[in-house]
C-alpha cells in the first residue's frame, strides 16, 4: 500500500477554515504554517504553525501536530474564537472536500494556555492539536 498522498497543511488549513461560525469571528485571517501574522495584519485572528508530521508506510493516514495562536484585542474575544475553533474540531461530521478527495479527520487538544503577545501588546490563547487525516475517494 502507498504511502497516504495527503497533504497535512492544505488539509489543516481546510479544517481550520471550513469550522461553522470562525469566518463570522476572523474573516479570513487564519495563518497556516509559518503560523505567524502577516505585515499589516488585522486583528481577530489565528495562526497556526506544524509541530510535526508522521506518516506510515502500511496506513493511509497522516498525523500533523500543531501550535495555533487565536490573537484578538481582549482575552475574552480570544476565547469565544478559542471555543468556536475547539467546538468546531470535535464536531461530530468531521470531513472536509480537498480536490478529488474526501479528508476525514480525528483531532483533540493537548494543551490550552492564555498569554500575553509583548510584540503586539495584545492576548491569545495558546492551544496545540493533534489530527489524525484519512483519505477516501470523492463520492
Amino acid at each position: 500500500m502507498p504511502i497516504s498522498m495527503i497533504d497535512p497543511y492544505a488539509a489543516t488549513q481546510s479544517i481550520i477554515s471550513g469550522i461553522s461560525g470562525l469566518s463570522a469571528l476572523v474573516s479570513t485571517r487564519i495563518y497556516g504554517v509559518p503560523g505567524i501574522l502577516p505585515e499589516g495584519y488585522t486583528l481577530p485572528a489565528v495562526a497556526w504553525y506544524s509541530l510535526g508530521v508522521v506518516t506510515d508506510l502500511y496506513v493511509p493516514k497522516v498525523t500533523i501536530r500543531i501550535g495555533m495562536k487565536v490573537y484578538a484585542d481582549t482575552i475574552g474575544s480570544a476565547m469565544t474564537i478559542h471555543r468556536t475553533i475547539h467546538d468546531g474540531l470535535h464536531r461530530k461530521a468531521r470531513a472536509v472536500t480537498a480536490t478529488t478527495k474526501v479528508i476525514s479527520y480525528t483531532a483533540w487538544e493537548e494543551i490550552f494556555s492564555d498569554g500575553f503577545d509583548e510584540t503586539i501588546n495584545k492576548p491569545f490563547i495558546f492551544s496545540t492539536w493533534v489530527l489524525i487525516l484519512g483519505e477516501t475517494a470523492h463520492p
